[in-house]
């Protein structure tokens, strides 16, 4: 009795000499991951079957035939703008004030302090014989690039303010030809504050998938907070007028100008691994958000003592990347991947503000935008779920005055 006594004394003390393994980073996001995506591992949960609904044609009731539709009216001309140069060089300077909001999707845990700013502008379209500027505009609120390449989280510095930058670019090629080549470009970039409400681990993109998670020290600190993004498009601008393009032209085309082509879509921002209500609240990473896909655009035009609408699209497979060797994308169970959409949606009016030559034009302008990334599973069953959880979405908005010169 005395020696098997001994023996389980021994083996506990050894038990408990062994260390406990370690969680990894990895292993942490992955059963996250896998513990909420629909057949991730583990036992299928029974999912409630959905009701049908029964769809009524809708009545019609009986009409007398109107009259024959008549020609469609064409748009209101006007003699404006008076220009300073000839039809193959002209030049459309413009500046202003906008007052731009940003709103990230909520952090779990944590307070965040987006505050919308009030920058400039500046900017230019062209038609420089064989080359088009349809947009070359800059604004910010201070003198900072846009493009952020740094950590896009990392504690806040006391002399820290919030900034705001915007960058667009967009060139075509007007030959007399419907299809115009173009090349667009977008970076804007978004300064905050964030305040984590319990311990969190700040993971760098350094970061690897094996580390173990005691290598990053929890911190409740004030952070700042960096979320920059950049849109790139090559594709084909329709002219169904075969119109000016860019400029401020007297007549706008009876059609709108719509683009079409390939786009990539590129954030970096501070993120926590979410699958849709499900946050894993206690790692923040530096991630990247990358995407490609169809681009699409309309464009109305600006015309003195019109309205006008611009709009720009992009929709494709994503990926996240959280370390440089770990992604999202990597835990996906089969059959999952993750999609993205963006897109920005601007409206305005522009009125001539003098008759001169040249003429001095005013203009309004308001937009709103954004993006999100989503889970999805292209191929389901019928008695699969056909859901698609969210991963991220930001929301961006902005008003504008502004006034040009048009030469």
């Amino acid at each position: 009795m005395t020696r098997c006594s001994t023996v389980g004394l021994l083996g506990c003390a050894l038990l408990l000499a062994c260390p406990a393994q370690a969680e990894t980073l990895g292993g942490k996001v992955d059963q996250h991951v896998d513990d909420h995506l629909p057949s991730g591992g583990g036992k299928k949960r029974p999912k409630p079957k959905k009701q049908r609904r029964e769809h009524h044609a809708p009545q019609h009731s009986a009409q007398s035939p109107g009259p024959p539709p008549g020609p469609r009216p064409k748009k209101k001309e006007t003699d404006l703008p008076h220009r300073v140069f000839g039809k193959r060089f002209q030049l459309d300077p413009t500046t202003g004030l906008a007052y731009r909001g940003w709103r990230p999707q909520e952090f779990e845990k944590m307070d965040v302090s987006t505050e919308n700013a009030l920058t400039w502008h500046v900017g230019v379209r062209a038609k420089l014989y064989f080359i088009a500027i349809n947009h070359a505009h800059y604004e910010s609120n201070g003198i900072g690039s846009p493009r952020r390449s740094g950590a896009s989280i990392a504690t806040r510095a006391a002399s820290a303010t919030p900034v705001a930058a915007w960058f667009l670019g967009a060139i075509g090629f007007p030959f007399d030809w419907v299809l115009e080549p173009i090349i667009r470009y977008e970076a804007r970039a978004f300064q905050s504050t964030l305040k984590p409400e319990a311990p969190v681990r700040i993971i760098p993109q350094s970061a690897s998938k094996n580390d173990d998670l005691t290598t990053f020290p929890t911190t409740t600190s004030e952070l700042t907070l960096t979320s920059a993004f950049e849109t790139f498009v090559v594709g084909l601008r329709y002219h169904h007028d075969n119109d000016p393009s860019g400029i401020i032209a007297s007549d706008g085309g009876s059609f709108p100008k719509i683009y079409f082509g390939v786009g990539l879509t590129q954030y970096s921002k501070p993120y926590q691994v979410r699958v849709g209500d499900q946050v894993l609240s206690d790692l923040l990473f530096d991630a990247r958000l990358r995407g490609a896909g169809l681009a699409l655009g309309l464009e109305t035009g600006q015309r003195p003592e019109s309205f006008f609408l611009d709009v720009s699209t992009q929709v494709g497979i994503g990926e996240v990347r959280l370390t440089h060797d770990f992604t999202v994308n990597e835990t996906l169970p089969d059959g999952w991947k993750i999609g993205y959409a963006q897109g920005e949606v601007t409206g305005g009016y522009l009125h001539p503000l003098t008759r001169t030559r040249p003429t001095l034009l005013g203009g309004l302008a308001a937009s709103v935008g954004g993006a999100t990334f989503f889970y999805f599973k292209p191929l389901t069953t019928a008695e699969e779920d056909r859901s698609t959880p969210a991963l991220n979405w930001d929301l961006l908005w902005g008003l504008k005055a502004f006034v040009v010169v048009p030469l």
